[in-house]
């Protein structure tokens, strides 16, 4: 039986246990990194979502109160911040019938509203309707109070600034570096 001498022993050297960790710990910090880019991938898609689910709303809200669009009462620009949403809902009692302009300050209300609560800080919310004057198209005020079909068209314009991931720290306080990300738009231009 032969031995090996007492300097010649079998086995892992620490050398090779640190080049080992040194590898695990390198994909491990790839992993991470994915995972930390998934995440922000994740919020921008529900983000985006969200503001699409919000000009549809407001597009079918608009269509179903087309006199109060020929009227003007729906262009309106709102900045979200943590302040309340500026307006009361009129028709909140539920007791009376709401008028057309009521039902179009309830629908400015309840979409600022949704603005405030499911999109970032501090984004800006437009909706702009522009008549086009068509002489073949000219509709009685009968008819536009009436709910005859709106002869432009309007867009709502939402834009927000997507957080970065990056992070600095301002005392004990994590602060969003928000200086590398270009503001995003959803911009959706429909006849009501």
């Amino acid at each position: 039986m032969t031995s090996l001498p007492p300097d010649r022993v079998a086995g892992f050297s620490l050398i090779e246990v640190l080049i080992a960790l040194l590898v695990f710990s390198l994909g491990l910090m790839g992993l991470a990194a994915s995972l930390v880019m998934s995440v922000r991938t994740t919020q921008g898609a529900y983000i985006r979502t969200q503001a699409n689910f919000l000009a549809q709303s407001m597009a079918d809200r608009m269509r179903a109160n087309v006199p109060m669009v020929w009227a003007g009462s729906y262009n309106d620009s709102y900045v979200s911040a943590a302040t309340p949403v500026p307006g009361s809902d009129p028709c909140a009692s539920g007791s009376t019938s709401c008028s057309r302009a009521q039902v179009a300050s309830r629908d400015l209300y309840q979409w600022r509203t949704q603005v405030q609560t499911l999109m970032p800080a501090q984004t800006s919310a437009v909706i702009l309707c522009t008549q086009v004057t068509d002489p073949n198209y000219a509709p009685l005020a009968a008819e536009i109070a009436n709910g005859a079909p709106y002869s432009g068209t309007c867009a709502i314009t939402l834009r927000w600034t997507e957080l970065s991931l990056n992070r600095a720290t301002q005392g004990s306080t994590a602060v969003a570096d928000t200086s590398a990300q270009p503001p995003q738009t959803f911009n959706w231009v429909f006849t009501p």
